[in-house]
């Protein structure tokens, strides 16, 4: 299994959900970009620009899915976690998870 974690503006948003759904994707985590630089638009209170989309997918699946999200949701980055045997789902530090980013 691998987890892909994709950094969408919130303009392609629907692009992203309409070749999720394509894919058979309908489970997916989405939350504000923690790692984006980028302020959020018109200060406190407003909605992130960036938003952060992670899901996970079988490793058979994984070249053909990263192509069609690059291609129909165009993500600023996306990255790709290998899910280990005691890696959770969310990945984070000790996890076992295995970055691999392509911008």
């Amino acid at each position: 299994m691998k987890k892909i974690e994709a950094v969408v503006r919130r303009s392609e948003l629907r692009q992203f959900f309409l070749c999720a759904e394509k894919l058979g994707i309908f489970g997916f985590d989405l939350c504000p970009d923690r790692n984006s630089s980028v302020p959020v638009v018109g200060g406190h209170g407003s909605p992130p620009s960036r938003l952060m989309v992670e899901f996970a997918v079988s490793d058979a699946d994984t070249k053909d899915t990263i192509h069609a999200v690059l291609d129909q949701a165009h993500p600023d980055s996306i990255a790709v976690f290998k899910l280990g045997p005691e890696s959770s789902s969310r990945g984070g530090a000790g996890s076992g998870a295995d970055p691999t980013r392509v911008r």
